[in-house]
């Protein structure tokens, strides 16, 4: 009969139980680490985000389908934001509200970096002329206007798009669409106008650049989405 050395039966169970450990450490880890399987979610022919292969779609707003794909056409891509919750769907639109605010601050300042540049270049042609153009002022003057703009059309311009659950998590996907901001702009050419005028630039000029650049900013603003 085979029989352990005295020290050897505890040393072998200290070695089982290690090992024991060891493979439900990795096993947790392989669990939580190991890419899920995911699956494309399109609205049209525009895939706005990926989901756990398991997700189970309960709403989806099949009424911003051509919008959806006329954006993606126009800007190379599509603005959304996926919020999640443990709580309800209401806690995780909230959670993706907060992510549609950080993007447009993000644009507002964008837009910022863009206008500087192309008034620049408005104002030299006018100082060629030998008009003299107060970049900064115009430049700060029509951030204000933009991050006024960007404040209005916050919460009119996030559309609700999908709603899907997966591992009793609640998840919302909301779309902005640009075209409402450009939209607030187009109303607002008078003013933007008159102050070009007001410190010494083309007015239409000025609106037009504007405008060009507030769709620059949109191209190029970095998008916080589940691609």
């Amino acid at each position: 009969m085979f029989r352990f050395r005295k020290g050897e039966g505890d040393n072998m169970m200290l070695i089982i139980v290690g090992a024991t450990a060891l493979i439900v450490v990795l096993g947790l880890a392989l669990l939580f680490l190991w890419p899920h399987e995911t699956r494309a979610l399109k609205v049209g022919n525009v895939v706005v985000a990926q989901a756990p292969r398991d997700a189970k779609i309960e709403y989806v707003n099949t009424g911003v389908v051509k919008i959806i794909e006329k954006n993606y056409e126009e800007y190379g891509t599509v603005p959304t934001f996926l919020g999640e919750s443990m709580l309800s769907y209401e806690a995780a639109k909230d959670d993706a509200m907060g992510k549609v605010a950080e993007y447009l601050n993000a644009v507002v300042n964008r837009f910022s970096e863009l206008a500087k540049a192309e008034l620049a270049n408005v104002a030299q042609s006018q100082n060629n002329k030998g008009q003299k153009v107060n970049v900064d002022k115009l430049v700060t003057e029509v951030h204000k206007m933009v991050q006024q703009i960007h404040a209005k059309v916050r919460v009119t311009g996030a559309i609700d798009l999908m709603h899907y659950k997966s591992q009793q998590k609640y998840y919302v996907i909301l779309y902005y669409n640009p075209s409402m901001a450009l939209k607030y702009l187009q109303e607002q050419q008078n003013v933007i106008e008159q102050l070009a005028k007001e410190y010494g630039a083309q007015s239409r000029a000025v609106f037009d650049e504007v405008t060009k650049t507030l769709k620059e900013a949109y191209k190029e603003t970095p998008l916080e989405k589940g691609k």
